[in-house]
C-alpha cells in the first residue's frame, strides 16, 4: 500500500473522499499541483483501489526520457513490436505530457480525443484498455504555449476530469501533522533514532515548530520530508553538531520573524562551537588545531572557554 495521504486541509479531505470513485472510473484524469505536493502519491492511491491494482503502475515521465523512449514506453516499440501499455488493462501515469516531443504529443492528443491508440502490430488504431492519469505541475490555462499542437493538447487536458492539490504554503495546518508522520516513519525504520529539535513522543520543540511554520517550503512536501530526514543524528559524535544547528535555527527563526538580535554574539557562539569541534577532532591538541585554523593557541583557549 502507498504511504497515507496526511493532512486536514479541506481540498485534501475532498481528494481522499473522491479516491474510491476516481479509482472506479475509466476516464482520463488530470492531477495538477506544484512540484512535491504529492501528485504521484494520489495516483498510487487511485491505482491501489482500482481494478488494475494487481498489475504494476506504469509511469512515463516526459521530463526524464528522450524522444524515442517517450514514444516507445507509451505507444510501443515498432522495432520489437512491443505492445503499448495503453492496449492492456493497466493504469498508466503520464507526467508532464506537454514537455514531450511533437510525435508523442500528437499521438497522445489523438488518444485523448478518440479513445484510440496506434498499434504497431495491427498497423491500425485500437481502443485504449488502460486507465490514463496525467500529471501536471501547472494548470494548462496558466502555461505559456507557443505551438498549435501544444494549444490543442492543452485544450484536451482541460476537458478531462481533474483534481488540484494545494501547495504546502496554503496548508500551514498540515505542516506539523506531516512532520510528526515523517518522524514516526523514520523512527520506525530504525529504533533508537535521535532527531535534532525533537522532544519526547516525537514532538518538535518550540523552536523547531516556529521554523517549520515560518519557512517557505518552495518544493512543498518533498522539501519538508528531506528536511526532517536531515534532522537525524546518525552517530553519537554528531551530537555536537546539534548545538551549531540550534544556534543557526534560532538565528533563522529571528530573521524570518522580523526580530532583531545581536549578530556578533550569535557569530561568536557559532565560532566557539566550530573551534571546540576542531579541538575534539584533533584529540585535544590545541597547537595542532591553531595551526590548522590559522589562529593562535591563545585564541583557541579563548574560544573554548566561552560559555
Amino acid at each position: 500500500m502507498p504511504e497515507p495521504l496526511i493532512g486536514e486541509h479541506p481540498s485534501l479531505r475532498h481528494v481522499r473522499k473522491r479516491i474510491p470513485h476516481l479509482a472506479a472510473s475509466g476516464e482520463p484524469l488530470v492531477i495538477v499541483g506544484e512540484h512535491g505536493t504529492g501528485k504521484s502519491l494520489v495516483a498510487e492511491h487511485i491505482h491501489a483501489q482500482s481494478p488494475f491494482a494487481r498489475d504494476k503502475l506504469v509511469t512515463v515521465d516526459c521530463t526524464l526520457l528522450d524522444d524515442r523512449d517517450q514514444l516507445n514506453l507509451l505507444f510501443g516499440d515498432p522495432s520489437s513490436e512491443r505492445r503499448s501499455p495503453l492496449h492492456r488493462r493497466r493504469m498508466v501515469v503520464i507526467k508532464n505530457p506537454l514537455k514531450g516531443c511533437d510525435g508523442f504529443k500528437d499521438l497522445l492528443l489523438n488518444a485523448l480525443n478518440t479513445g484510440m491508440a496506434w498499434n504497431f502490430r495491427s498497423r491500425s488504431y485500437v481502443p485504449i484498455a488502460a486507465r490514463v492519469i496525467l500529471i501536471l505541475d501547472s494548470h494548462p490555462v496558466s502555461l505559456q504555449l507557443t505551438t498549435t499542437l501544444d494549444h490543442r493538447l492543452a485544450k484536451a487536458l482541460i476537458q478531462c476530469r481533474s483534481i488540484t492539490l494545494p501547495p504546502l504554503s496554503k496548508r500551514k495546518g498540515d505542516i506539523l501533522l506531516l512532520t510528526r508522520h515523517f518522524i514516526a516513519a523514520l523512527s520506525g525504520e530504525e529504533k533508537g533514532r535521535v532527531f535534532r529539535g525533537v522532544g519526547s513522543y516525537g514532538n518538535p520543540t518550540k523552536e523547531l515548530r516556529s521554523l517549520l511554520l515560518h519557512h517557505h517550503w518552495e518544493r512543498n512536501i518533498l522539501e519538508l520530508k528531506a528536511f526532517i530526514r536531515r534532522l537525524i543524528i546518525e552517530k553519537p559524535e554528531d551530537l555536537l553538531d546539534e548545538s551549531k544547528q540550534q544556534a543557526m535555527t534560532e538565528a533563522q527563526i529571528m530573521i524570518e520573524g522580523g526580530r532583531g538580535f545581536d549578530v556578533k554574539a550569535m557569530v561568536a557562539r557559532i565560532e566557539s562551537l566550530l573551534v571546540a569541534d576542531a579541538v575534539r577532532q584533533n584529540k585535544g591538541k590545541k597547537l595542532t588545531t591553531s595551526y590548522l585554523l590559522g589562529i593562535s593557541r591563545r585564541s583557541i583557549h579563548r574560544y573554548t572557554s566561552r560559555k
